[in-house]
């Protein structure tokens, strides 16, 4: 049963999450609000041009400012796509240098970006255009990292991440603040300033709360977040307890193989050399390190194969070795007979687990198995073989498709299809409410304000509805289980059951895509309010739907890596908002309706990508099932 002392650790690194990408992840969202604080301040004011020929008088102090709305766009279009193209960079960070090296990066962009925004003033506008890209960078790579608390969860996994998109989305809250605070007499400069100092509470997160590498997937049982496996002190500590664990059946073992003591300093090795105490405590520190491994071995399920084992090589547990063969000579380090040893151990156990209990039995394994960085266990069988390249022992080839079969699927391609043109639509609607306001509104600076607010209000509400996408996740994918023709325990049927559930999620999200996008294509100002609010809830389903799937439908190992790639090809797409903002303000003069048209054609073209998740599970279901018909008549006659 789980400690309570971990069980608050495990609520702490949940919720702690939850008010970081609250407070920090997604503020660019909010992206309209700073930009009317920031037409207060006069920022790009010398882009505004007197309106000429104009008979009234009342409208002859009128300005022209819709190139500076265009500078504005310009900006927000830059950050929108340097965003998704830092996450590849950030994607393979996070999968080599682990979570702490990927944090630190963020928390150093963050802070430099909200300092460039504090400093900046109207005569160096031009600074937001790195301030904001940098702002968003961050707060994407701090979101990135949070993803993986979902595995402390086990079956909620899918409801965390969700949940986690929601406060992501949820953060646009965080400029209306700002807004709120410079119209109450706080500066820009004091509220900035004060964002940046608030970099230590994710510096704290960061060292006491998340691993230094990765949280495994599936977690391994008696798993202690930040502490035995992942934390920073972990190592040393190992080191500590191998150092105290002294055996007295160890000194007689070494006795015993023919070396002789020469005092209490000294003892003897297996090919009768002689090492001084600190050798002893090397020894002793290996074999702890040994003891330990046999445990996780235990605690992952092979705990039933290790008293064969050792009665099949009793050598393997003293860390002696019987002949000089064996020994490779005296000249070979204690590391690499340590090495060789554990490469010998595990390929025994892996031999005679498929030997006791049969191919079926030994795939269940291997599924249940998984290395550091989330991928599974190596193919041919489960041994375990030198790396083709230089021929190193103990690497592992790992059972998983490669990342480049990954991003050649069909399931990757449509995936990028109905996130990258549901995202258009969103950004695009994000980076001109401003200028549409100003238009359905003629130019009333009271009601584009309290339009804003009521944007930002509403964004607020996202972490509210998250939840939901995730609720129909994990929901649906235990009544998939329960009607699944596949056996439990199979390779394929947990992923089959994930990706079976993602099809009412990805469904009800271009759903609500196409209803967003009628919504805004309607011309009036009190439709908006409706607007905002299928603009919320599909901003929700989208993003929470989207990290859910690549979780599901491919490797954890590669999940950094796709979810950079996928972001950084949807960023290309999303470079389109500005040529369309650009036709909106010229020859369309304004009017947005017929690019709004061409806008729901474009987003009914996403249904693709349900549909070819449903045919995928059907195929893949049928091919489990006559696995399955296969494995038990096998069984059948070999209990014949």
């Amino acid at each position: 049963m789980e400690r309570l002392g971990e069980r608050v650790k495990r609520y702490l690194t949940l919720a702690t999450g939850v008010i970081e990408c609250f407070g920090f992840a997604g503020v660019i969202i909010g992206w309209p609000s700073l930009v009317f604080v920031l037409k207060t301040k006069e920022y790009f004011a010398d882009l505004c041009l007197p309106v000429h020929n104009s008979s009234d008088s009342a409208a002859a102090n009128a300005t022209d400012c819709h190139m500076q709305d265009e500078r504005f766009t310009l900006i927000f279009t830059i950050a929108s796509f340097v965003m998704p193209v830092a996450t590849i960079a950030n994607g393979f960070l996070f999968d080599y240098g682990g979570t702490m090296a990927t944090r630190l990066l963020a928390i150093f962009l963050y802070t430099t970006g909200n300092l460039m925004v504090a400093f900046s003033t109207n005569a160096s506008a031009a600074l937001l255009f790195p301030a904001i890209s940098l702002l968003g960078v961050g707060g994407l790579f701090l979101f990135i990292t949070n993803m993986q608390v979902g595995n402390l969860f086990g079956s909620k996994r899918s409801t965390i991440i969700t949940v986690y998109n929601g406060a992501f989305d949820s953060s646009a809250v965080v400029f209306l603040i700002i807004k709120v605070l410079n119209e109450a007499g706080f500066s820009v400069l004091s509220i900035f300033v004060f964002i940046s100092c608030l970099s230590a509470f994710l510096i704290l997160r960061t060292i006491f709360l998340l691993p230094r590498t990765h949280f495994p997937y599936p977690l391994p049982e008696g798993y202690r977040v930040n502490c035995e496996n992942f934390g920073l002190l972990a190592h040393a500590r190992k080191v500590v307890t191998a150092k105290r664990r002294i055996s007295p059946e160890g000194a007689e073992s070494s006795e015993g193989k023919g070396g002789e003591t020469t005092g209490d300093s000294d003892i003897a090795t297996g090919d009768g050399r002689e090492t001084n105490g600190d050798d002893e405590e090397s020894r002793e520190s290996q074999g702890g390190f040994e003891e330990g491994r046999r445990d996780i071995k235990a605690k992952m399920g092979w705990g039933g194969m290790e008293t064969n084992n050792e009665q099949a090589g009793a050598e393997e547990d003293t860390g002696q070795c019987t002949t000089e063969e064996e020994c490779g000579g005296g000249g070979r380090s204690e590391e690499m007979e340590m090495v060789e040893e554990q490469d010998g151990t595990d390929e025994e156990l892996r031999k005679r687990i498929g030997e006791r209990c049969g191919n079926r039995r030994t795939r269940r394994v291997k599924r249940k198995v998984t290395t550091r960085n989330g991928c599974g266990l190596p193919a041919d069988n489960g041994n375990l073989r030198p790396n083709d390249a230089d021929g190193a022992a103990g690497k592992e080839k790992e059972n998983v498709p490669s990342f480049r079969t990954c991003v050649l699927s069909r399931l990757f391609l449509t995936h990028l299809l109905w996130f990258s043109l549901i995202q258009l639509r969103l950004i695009l609607y994000i980076g001109t409410v401003n200028p549409m306001l100003n238009f359905l509104s003629n130019n009333d600076p009271i009601q584009v304000s309290r339009f804003t607010n009521a944007l930002g209000i509403t964004q607020l509400c996202g972490i509210l509805c998250a939840p939901f996408n995730g609720l129909i996740l994990d929901r649906h994918k235990r009544r998939c289980q329960r009607l699944d023709s596949i056996p439990e325990g199979s390779t394929s049927s947990e992923r089959l059951a994930d990706m079976h559930s993602a099809v009412l999620s990805l469904a009800i999200t271009v759903t609500l895509s196409v209803l967003f996008s009628v919504s805004a294509a309607i011309p009036v100002l009190e439709v908006q309010y409706l607007t905002f609010v299928l603009q919320m809830v599909n901003r929700a389903f989208l993003y929470g739907g989207f990290s859910a799937f690549l979780v599901m439908a491919f490797p954890l190992c590669h999940f950094g890596k796709l979810f950079g790639t996928m972001q950084t090809l949807a960023a290309i797409v999303s470079v389109l908002q500005y040529p369309c903002f650009i036709l909106v303000s010229g020859p369309l003069q304004g009017n947005p309706l017929y690019l709004n048209i061409a806008l729901i054609a474009i987003v009914i073209w996403t249904f693709a990508h349900p549909i070819n998740v449903y045919f995928y599970c059907r195929r893949e279901k049928a091919k489990g099932t006559d696995e399955a018909t296969t494995d038990r008549n096998a069984e059948r006659e070999l209990s014949m």
